[in-house]
Formats: structure tokens, sequence, C-alpha cells
């Protein structure tokens, strides 16, 4: 009983073998049969011009997105462009406008000057004019002092003594 037992073992063991090798050697055939359907319907004409015709699609919807970058990428180069150009009229607007100021702050400090030079000038010819003036009337009034000096000593000098005529007839 002992060898009959091990009998069956051994056989059940080489059906077990025989069938894994079975098993294996089809899968290996199915698979080879498998690949070669693949590569047979790969390489038919109507896959190929399917595949040409994918390949043509996505090439041309790369083609489109990097088109549609490009001009996405010159757009904001063109904005950035323009920025930087309006900055620099921002700029030049900003200097010509303290250009300007600065013009109207040096005119202006002209004009002052120039207001207080002439009322410094009227000041001392007003001055000169006081001063003339001042003089005149001190000559006036040496003149009226001196006049009325000499009417005094005429006086003085005529009152004591009477006043003869010296004319021999003619007239004057």
């Amino acid at each position: 009983m002992h060898a009959a037992a091990h009998t069956r073992r051994a056989r059940s063991k080489r059906v077990e073998l025989e069938s894994r090798l079975v098993a294996e050697e089809l899968e290996r055939r199915l698979a080879a049969y498998v690949e070669e359907r693949v590569a047979a319907v790969l390489s038919s004409d109507a896959v190929q011009r399917e595949l040409q015709t994918r390949l043509e699609r996505e090439r041309k919807a790369i083609e489109e997105q990097v088109e549609r970058e490009l001009v996405a990428e010159r757009e904001r180069a063109a904005r950035e462009e323009e920025a930087r150009r309006e900055a620099i009229r921002a700029q030049q607007q900003e200097l010509l406008e303290l250009e300007v100021e600065r013009k109207k702050e040096e005119e202006e400090a002209a004009r002052r000057r120039k207001e207080e030079e002439a009322r410094q000038l009227e000041q001392h010819f007003l001055e000169l004019q006081r001063k003339q003036a001042a003089k005149k009337e001190e000559e006036e009034r040496k003149k009226k002092q001196e006049e009325d000096q000499k009417r005094q000593q005429q006086l003085i000098l005529g009152k004591g003594r009477k006043k003869m005529s010296f004319s021999l007839g003619f007239k004057m």
C-alpha cells in the first residue's frame, strides 16, 4: 500500500507537471499569436492611415498650441514694451514739468529782484529829490535870511541918515 500511494503521488505530480508545461506552452503560443496578430494589424494600411491621421492631428494641435503661446508671448512682450515706453514718456513729461516749474520760479525770482531794484532806485530817487528839495529849501531859507539881513542892515543904516538925491536932472 505504501508503494501504491507513492506511485499515485508520482503520477499526480507528473500530471500536474504536464499540466503546467501544457499551460505554459499554451500561454507562450497564445502570446506569440497575439503579438503576431497585433503586428499584422498594426502594419495594415487602415491602421497605418489611422495612426498617420492621429499623428497629423496631434502635430497640428501641438503647432496650434505653440503658435498660441508665441502669440501670447509676443503680446505680453508688446505690452511690456508699451509700458516701458509709457514710463519713459511719463518721466520725460515729469522732467519737462519740473523744468517749466524751475523756469517759472527763476522768472519769478528775477521779477522780484527787478521789482526790488526798481523800488530801491525809486527810494534812492525820492531820497535824492528830498535832499535836493531840502537843499533848495535851505538855500532859499539862507537867501531869504540874507535878504532879510540886508534889509535889516539897510533899515538900520538907512534910518540914521536922510536919503539924498544925487540926480542931476536925469531920469532913470
